[in-house]
């Protein structure tokens, strides 16, 4: 029996898909799509305009992981972590709960799997780097 996994990605990401193929056990296949930014400014991936497809990128979840829920998943992931720290980390159960409504599916965001670790090895301090720019990295800030 094969178990399938969803990944939400955005639209510039060239290194979530290879990292889940790479750690994908016998067994496991994983599936991706991505989310949408509309009409948003900016080149996807790039830090200009970076804060306003990631809010987009909220407004295209419903659609598109309704999408992903085709494939019967039995987890879905939300790939990027700058979408937590945009919804915030009150908000963080709320996206999680409801991209599992969407999908009929587990459901697990990047910045959760963090936390959920972060708190199995007992981790009180944390220092941040993101990949972001300043206006997201400081949204990461408040998050943690």
């Amino acid at each position: 029996m094969t178990t399938r996994i969803g990944v939400l990605v955005p639209p510039g990401n060239p290194t979530v898909e290879p990292e889940f193929y790479r750690m994908a056990p016998a067994g496991v296949t994983v599936h991706f799509a991505r989310l949408g930014a509309g009409d948003t400014p900016g080149i996807a991936g790039a830090a200009a305009g970076m804060e306003a497809r990631t809010r987009a990128y909220l407004d295209t979840l419903p659609a598109v992981a309704r999408t992903l829920a085709e494939v019967m998943p039995a987890v879905v992931v939300l790939g990027q972590t700058a979408t937590s720290y945009v919804v915030g980390f009150a908000g963080e159960p709320a996206l999680g709960d409801g991209l599992a409504a969407l999908t009929g599916a587990k459901a697990v965001t990047a910045a959760g799997a963090v936390f959920a670790g972060l708190q199995q090895l007992g981790v009180r301090k944390l220092a941040l780097a993101t990949p972001y720019p300043a206006s997201i990295s400081a949204l990461g800030k408040t998050y943690w």
